[in-house]
């Protein structure tokens, strides 16, 4: 299993960083720049749904 990362980019002071971290997404919530220490604007990740390849094909 792979660890959970996040790539995050500071609009304040223009750093772009991938947080890496052991902890769920429901617990861990990345609201700070490493950097600068600003207030970070975070977009909501979509989930990725698992879709049957067959089920998407007969809906196309």
């Amino acid at each position: 299993m792979t660890e959970p990362s996040k790539l995050i980019e500071c609009i304040q002071c223009d750093a772009v960083y991938r947080v890496k971290y052991d902890m769920s997404d429901s617990h861990y919530r990345v609201a700070f720049c490493t950097f600068c220490g600003g207030s970070l604007e975070l977009e909501e990740e979509l989930e990725q749904e698992d879709w049957d390849k067959e089920e998407v094909i007969e809906d196309w």
